[in-house]
């Protein structure tokens, strides 16, 4: 008679009838191939998200991500993320791109993603979420610099002091190490946003894909800035990303990220009226004065936008008088029928 002895699956001991008899049951048999196949399976999935977060620091994003957590010297900027909110942070820095233009398919960079809570601030330093960027000129950045918010919207922060040295970002991590660190930081909801982000190359590195396919030389094409690879691809009538588009204009950006950020005041208001003039509703406005103090008056309300966007102080008045003393809303008259209207529609 063959010695018991332990189970593969539930180490019980049992007696065995034959040599090769390794479960004490057809469950434990049953159950000790499954819990081998989801062995296989997370190995096959860790290996997909590893090779995808190569690329993905090699992406547009990921160079993006990796520059602020470098800036910072911390992944703890990341805290209270998850794969929602990571998307979410995804499409804004899209949605600043393509609102700052675009030039052969070069990004004119006419905005950027500012932080309201600055990242170098002493005491305490600014999250990378979408409560602490906001979309805004570059001439506005460069000029905001690090400023601290002061009243009213402070954007997102957390002490300085509460950064933990296991979570710092060392100036001897490359690209791809950094993004490993993120990931342990932010974790299992890091790996369901990488999963379902489509990542996209960088504008040069598709070229060079196709120059490489076309015959040119890889170590040669490296050399090459994106205009240099541009001017090759079209001798050779290869397709690339060209797209000509003028700059957003300030007020809509204004506008839009004082209603994303929840701050409707009566600069959101007024901003709000020129959008309602432009998308043609039932109102339109007419400023009281001469053209270009109107352009003077727009350009005051942009400016007050972003300055109550940062926390700093601003403004409700224009030449010390209420926004709606400047201007007069009317119903678009054009667009309505006579049974719409009545004595007290002009307003």
């Amino acid at each position: 008679m063959l010695k018991k002895r332990a189970c593969k699956h539930c180490v019980g001991r049992f007696q065995p009838v034959r040599a090769g008899h390794l479960y004490c049951s057809d469950t434990c048999r049953k159950l000790a191939f499954k819990a081998k196949n989801r062995a296989k399976t997370q190995a096959k999935r860790n290996k997909k998200l590893s090779e995808k977060l190569k690329k993905l620091a090699n992406s547009a994003f990921g160079l993006y991500l990796v520059k602020e957590l470098r800036r910072v010297g911390s992944v703890e900027i990341l805290q209270s993320h998850d794969s929602q909110s990571l998307d979410a942070l995804v499409k804004l820095r899209r949605r600043c791109t393509a609102s700052g233009g675009y030039e052969n398919g070069e990004s004119q960079g006419y905005y950027e993603l500012s932080h309201i809570y600055p990242v170098s601030g002493k005491e305490r330093v600014g999250l990378l979420n979408l409560a602490n960027l906001t979309i805004a000129p570059k001439t506005f950045n460069r000029k905001h610099g690090t400023k601290l918010p002061i009243e009213g919207y402070m954007g997102s922060s957390i002490p300085r002091d509460t950064l933990e040295n296991k979570w710092k970002v060392a100036d001897s991590l490359d690209s791809l190490e950094v993004l490993k660190l993120a990931r342990k930081y932010v974790g299992e909801e890091f790996d369901v946003w990488l999963k379902k982000h489509l990542i996209s190359q960088t504008q040069k590195s598709a070229i060079l894909k196709k120059l490489k396919e076309a015959g040119y030389d890889n170590n040669v094409l490296k050399t090459m800035g994106l205009r240099e690879l541009k001017a090759i691809a079209s001798e050779e009538e290869i397709s690339y990303f060209s797209l000509d588009k003028e700059p957003e204009e300030e007020w809509w950006i204004s506008r839009e990220e004082l209603e994303r950020l929840g701050l409707k005041n009566a600069i959101f208001n007024h901003l709000d009226l020129y959008y309602q003039d432009y998308i043609d509703l039932e109102k339109f406005i007419t400023f009281k004065e001469s053209p270009s103090e109107e352009l003077k008056f727009k350009e005051h309300l942009i400016q007050q936008a972003f300055l109550c966007i940062h926390g700093q102080p601003f403004s409700e008045l224009w030449k010390d008088k209420p926004f709606s003393s400047h201007i007069k809303t009317e119903l678009n008259v054009a667009k309505m029928t006579p049974q719409d209207l009545d004595d007290d529609d002009i307003l």
